[in-house]
């Protein structure tokens, strides 16, 4: 029977690291970032540390670190929030559309994101500006995921979503198409001689038949 691995192992020297030691008194994780110039010994373990924070009047920015304990960005809170979260050592989660604030419990060592857990009974969670790293409570709505799909901002558009020049489809005098998707249903708004016409036609619309919408992130 093949013994434990483990057994006469010794325990990492860096402060609260709890890892079994590899190669010169460090684990494996510590030993990586001292080949790669970062000293290890002179702070807590990355991964179970707390972030470091800075105030801000009533809001709390997160500094987020690769790592190599270097800062990739500054997550934004309500200071109130802070005790709900500092049990989790956040980072930053680049996606497509933005950036959010991702984690893993230190207890359960489940991965979470910042936003959900100041939500934890909503289906979803959106940002009203499209910033993932602004997690105020302001910014925030507990939402479902066709709201949600209504917000998400597209990428490398500079109009509203919704309006299209397209002389072909219509008149030469009104070029401008404006339609609306809400809840799978796409809906025609019509042709319009300017795109500022258009525009307003759509922001319209959506106003009174798409719920909550941020309509300033698409202009």
């Amino acid at each position: 029977m093949a013994g434990n691995r483990w057994a006469g192992k010794q325990i990492c020297t860096i402060v609260a690291c709890g890892r079994f030691r590899e190669a010169r008194g460090l684990c494996s994780v510590h030993y990586q970032q001292a080949r790669l110039g970062v000293a290890p010994w002179t702070r807590e373990c990355p991964r179970d540390a707390e972030n470091t924070v800075v105030v801000d009047g009533d809001s709390l920015g997160i500094v987020l670190t690769d790592r190599r304990g270097v800062e990739t960005a500054r997550a934004w809170i309500d200071a109130d929030d802070w005790p709900l979260l500092r049990h989790v050592r956040w980072a930053a989660d680049a996606r497509r559309h933005t950036t959010y604030v991702s984690g893993t419990e230190r207890s359960s060592r489940r991965s979470v994101r910042l936003h959900a857990l100041l939500f934890p009974d909503a289906d979803e969670v959106d940002h009203f500006d499209g910033d993932g790293l602004n997690n105020r409570r302001s910014n925030l709505r507990p939402c479902t995921r066709v709201e949600q799909m209504q917000n998400i901002a597209h990428v490398g558009r500079e109009r509203l979503r919704g309006v299209c020049f397209n002389p072909r489809g219509g008149s030469v005098a009104r070029p401008w198409v404006a339609m609306c998707q809400s809840r799978g249903v796409r809906h025609w708004i019509g042709h319009f001689a300017t795109e500022d016409e258009a525009r307003e036609a759509v922001s319209s619309f959506r106003s009174v038949h798409v719920l909550e919408t941020n309509e300033a992130r698409h202009r």
